[in-house]
This record gives structure tokens, sequence and C-alpha cells, in this order.
């Protein structure tokens, strides 16, 4: 195993979910639902400067689901993974996550599940150009207060999972693109989220690395039980998800299983 999880409840449904998943006894996200959005609205400005992100948008996604999320650019696809990650609060409707009314926690509070609960993915990598590739994925791991061994330890495992383990030495100056988003798929992991939420994550690859790097994300997905939410305005990136949740002007347009 990649990762002991014997003393992590939390880790073994979420193994048991995507083992279920992939045997055919249950379907993606029988374990619950890990996000449920409902009337959510967003607006910027006011007057004639008010512009609105989200309309009145309800949306549940399930515990060890693969979903994308796709539209155009000013859809509010990214406005909608910025309220799910707990990066920006919606101007209406109410979010829960895990079965808890985010818009109840205190400042402190969203902090801490945001940190323990959800990994990012970004197209620019986002990684410090100072750092290994070791040190980059294992720098979440500060924050969570484990000795420097440890964080090393974890994030070897994981480069390994990832491709990476002839490179933990290597700069991002000295990786290709597609090696520095497995980095960021690895320092996302690291403090074992239970929601993985990617925004454009191929949009900097060609499609060769693109296809590779989608194939991580589903990999994440069914083997270790993760909750994954791909934004993407590309059709072939949201062809490897399970699901497809269309948005337009900030509405849900259509919603279902990819062919």
């Amino acid at each position: 195993m990649l990762m002991p999880h014997t003393a992590d409840p939390v880790r073994e449904r979420q193994m048991e979910t995507s083992a279920a998943v992939r045997e055919g006894r249950a379907e993606p996200g029988r374990g619950g639902i890990a996000l449920r959005l409902e009337g959510i609205s967003k607006v910027y400005g006011a007057g004639q400067r008010r512009v609105t992100a989200l309309d009145n948008l309800t949306l549940s996604i399930g515990a060890g689901q693969l979903t994308a999320i796709m539209g155009s650019s000013g859809s509010g696809k990214t406005t909608l993974l910025n309220i799910m990650g707990l990066l920006d609060a919606a101007s209406a409707g109410s979010y829960h996550m895990g079965g808890r009314e985010t818009a109840r926690l205190s400042s402190d509070e969203m902090a801490i599940l945001r940190k323990r609960s959800i990994g990012f993915v970004f197209q620019s990598f986002n990684l410090l150009p100072r750092l290994t590739a070791l040190d980059n994925a294992a720098l979440p791991l500060i924050y969570h207060g484990l000795p420097r061994r440890r964080r090393r330890e974890r994030a070897a495992r994981l480069l390994q999972h990832v491709g990476l383990a002839d490179h933990l030495g290597h700069t991002p100056a000295q990786l290709s693109g597609g090696q520095c988003q497995r980095v960021a798929i690895a320092r996302a992991l690291i403090a074992r989220p239970a929601l993985l939420l990617a925004d454009e994550p191929t949009g900097a690859l060609d499609s060769l690395t693109a296809s590779e790097i989608l194939r991580q994300f589903s990999r994440v997905n069914d083997e270790f039980g993760v909750t994954v939410v791909i934004i993407t305005h590309d059709p072939l990136v949201a062809d490897h998800c399970r699901r497809r949740v269309t948005v337009r002007d900030g509405a849900i347009l259509a919603d279902g299983a990819t062919p």
C-alpha cells in the first residue's frame, strides 16, 4: 500500500466506497453526498456594474464521484469552484460540505475544513521554484504539524505513485509541464483530503500529456476514493469523467453521465 490507513476511519470509508464502485456493488456517489449546493447565487458589484456569476444554482455531488463541470469562459464554473473550495462565499443559497452548513462556520473553522478536507490543483501548477519536487509536495503538511521526516516520507510515496520516483530532487525548472502537474497532484493529496478540486488542470499541457494527467485523476479517484471535481472548457477532458455538468450563464444547462 502507498500509505497506511488502518488508523484512519474516514480513509477506510473512502476506500470501501471506491472498492464498491469498482466491483459493481454501488454506483459512484452511493457513499453519501459530499457536496450539496442549494439555490446558490453569486453577485459582484452593484447597480449598472452588477454581474450575476451564479444564478440560483442547485447541485449535489456524491462522495467518490469523478465529475467534470464544463462551460465556456464567463459561464460561472470557476466561481462555482471557488465556492465549493471555500475560497469565496455565495451571495445567496446554502452550501453543505460533508453534512455541514458552511455559512454557519467561523472563519477559523472554515480554514480548518479547507485545510483538512480539500486539495487544489490549478492550471499554472503554483509550485515554489526554489523547492524540489519532494519539498513542494510535502509543503502543506507543515501546517499540519508533522515532523520533516514524516512529511518527506509521505511526499516520496505520493510522488512515486504519480510516476516521479526518479525526480524527487528536481526543481520545477528541471521538470516538464506534465511532471510539474503531477507534483501538484501529489501536493493536493498529501493531507488526504476528501475532495480534490482541479481548475483547468490540463490547460497548459499538450494533448498527450493532458491525457496522462487525466488518467492520474482517474487513478486517484479509483484507488483513494477521493471525490474529484474538474473544471474545464474542453469536452475531451469531460469525457474522462463519469459525470458531466454543463454550466451556462451561471446556471446548470445539462447534467448526466458521460457517454
